[in-house]
């Protein structure tokens, strides 16, 4: 074989090995870029969803709340090997622009119709990456609540402006006089609400819960229009709780306060607490946390179509949808299944 023949064929033999190692590394960035989209997409997602306005009536809040979205900006997306970075757009009202109309026709629909004809504001976050044991994971989360408070909170409470202008407080809708009740859902439902599920929803940081801890509630829907939530064996779920929290306190912490365990160590010195069991006996509010999961309520409810409303007598209201001998729940984040007895 001549000389030249040999180079050509390792020429091509070189080629070919450059092109499948280029498909390759194209491959790996494009299943990169997909991870990462996917992480920054879920945390996005639930920053939306957790956004709890507190600038005045339930209403006014929702109204608030309704004006956040967010957008991820693809194009700014950088990889440098385990390294990443990409900018995600949020938007919300422009609290500055919410034009409070004049004397004498000030009251909460107009509030919100000032809220919903105001412009808005946006602010880019950039999230930060790594790749840690082949999982792409958001390492400034902190720095991205931190910006996401910026433009998100206001120390304005416009149910207090309506009170100032019109001198009188705006009450919040409550029951019908009459409760509507549809005599097909009249009975009890058990439900299990899964307390693991629902503090992933609802932490502001992520955090790793360990075990499993499920809580078992009746709902009681009466002829009269009354309604009743009461945990099943309530000693037992606060037992669980209690074990719960002692094998979870460092994760809970971090996850709803941003409280490393250091932190949390010199807390517990500070107080005089020597391990986690102490520190949970002494600061555990058990009927809080019973009611926080909407395990022990009680109030009046009204059904419309296939939608059902509890009133409850702690002034929250609970909206569900009901099919069959299933009734879902909606308890601020989270949902629970409760079927027919």
């Amino acid at each position: 074989m001549s000389i030249k023949k040999t180079v050509a064929i390792a020429l091509v033999a070189s080629m070919c090995m450059s092109m499948a190692g280029c498909a390759s590394s194209a491959k790996k960035l494009e299943q990169a870029k997909e991870d990462i989209l996917s992480v920054v997409e879920k945390h996005a997602s639930k920053v939306v969803k957790n956004y709890d306005a507190d600038n005045g009536s339930n209403r006014i809040n929702s109204a608030i709340e309704d004006t956040l979205e967010y957008e991820i900006d693809e194009d700014s997306l950088e990889i440098d090997k385990d390294e990443a970075s990409i900018d995600v757009v949020y938007t919300l009202v422009d609290f500055d622009d919410i034009d409070i109309p004049a004397l004498g026709f000030v009251d909460e629909d107009a509030i919100i119709e000032a809220i919903e004809d105001a412009d808005t504001q946006e602010v880019t976050i950039t999230y930060e990456l790594e790749l840690d044991d082949d999982k792409w994971v958001i390492i400034n989360e902190d720095d991205i609540a931190d910006d996401f408070a910026d433009v998100a909170y206001c120390d304005v409470d416009f149910t207090v402006q309506i009170m100032i202008v019109v001198e009188e407080s705006v009450e919040e809708p409550t029951q019908p006089v009459v409760p509507v009740v549809d005599d097909s859902v009249v009975g009890s439902y058990v439900g299990y609400n899964d307390v693991i599920a629902i503090l992933n929803e609802m932490a502001v940081l992520e955090a790793e819960f360990e075990g499993d801890f499920v809580c078992e509630a009746i709902l009681t829907l009466n002829a009269d229009g009354t309604f009743v939530i009461e945990p099943q064996n309530p000693e037992q779920i606060i037992e669980d709780y209690r074990t719960f929290m002692i094998n979870n306190l460092p994760a809970f912490a971090y996850a709803f306060g941003g409280v490393t365990e250091d932190m949390l160590e010199a807390s517990m010195q500070a107080y005089g607490y020597t391990t986690y069991e102490e520190f949970v006996d002494n600061s555990m509010d058990t009927e809080e946390m019973l009611t926080s999961v909407a395990l022990n309520n009680s109030g009046s409810y009204a059904v419309v179509n296939n939608t059902i409303i509890l009133y409850a007598d702690n002034g929250e209201t609970y909206e569900g949808t009901i099919s069959g001998d299933t009734i879902v729940l909606s308890v601020d984040v989270f949902e629970t299944e409760y079927n027919r007895i």
